[in-house]
């Protein structure tokens, strides 16, 4: 979803202009075309008839449509490039195909920063570095009252189950088992994959130090 804004829509009507001849040599027989455009009163029943009439007095093809988009330039909108460009006149007409890229082209180059901005702030911001991440199970077995929060913790570079490698907000050091077990919410469902560290959850940290001391 994005908004159209003036600019766009000044923007895609400079390019229709552009590209009108284009679009005029695209449509080489009258049906559907002409039937689309009358259809959804973009041309009147009798701007049609004298359309249809041109061909028929042999007027190339090309040249009526080019008089219709002159026309229709005066009053564009978006919908006249969503009836262009429909789903009928792409198949009758494949060379609009490559004209129809262009346009999107344009659209996209005329996106507003804020609509831009709008879709970055829809991401999940990563967890800083340096932090465990508690998170509060919300489900019927946890005993936690406390809100969620981020508890410090000084990461250092010992290895193995049995290095207290973990500080918690008072200062004192555990070793991952230590901390598995001093967790308030080790009695409830799926904790320990609620604390993370590094975008690492507890559990992943406990089931490393399980493998061989080779493998890592």
């Amino acid at each position: 979803m994005f908004t159209v804004t003036r600019a766009m829509e000044e923007a895609l009507l400079q390019h229709f202009i552009c590209r009108k001849l284009e679009i005029a040599y695209a449509i080489q027989k009258p049906f559907p075309f002409f039937e689309g455009l009358r259809d959804k009163s973009f041309i009147t029943d009798k701007m049609y008839r004298e359309s249809l009439e041109a061909c028929t007095n042999l007027v190339p093809v090309s040249r009526v449509v080019y008089n219709i988009l002159t026309k229709l330039e005066k009053s564009f909108n978006l919908s006249l490039l969503v009836t262009l460009f429909s789903q009928i006149n792409l198949r009758e007409y494949p060379n609009l195909m490559e004209i129809l890229g262009s346009f999107r082209s344009v659209a996209t180059d005329n996106l507003t920063p804020e609509i831009k901005e709008e879709e970055d702030s829809q991401e999940t911001p990563s967890p800083r570095p340096g932090t465990v991440q508690v998170v509060q199970d919300d489900s019927p077995e946890s005993n936690d009252p406390e809100e969620p929060r981020e508890a410090p913790s000084t990461p250092t570079k010992k290895k193995g189950s049995s290095e207290k490698c973990i500080q918690d907000e008072d200062g004192a050091w555990f070793t991952l088992q230590e901390f598995a077990i001093k967790g308030k919410g080790r009695h409830a469902r799926n904790w320990r994959w609620t604390v993370r560290c590094k975008g690492k959850t507890l559990s992943q940290l406990l089931e490393v130090l399980r493998e061989p001391e080779t493998a890592r």
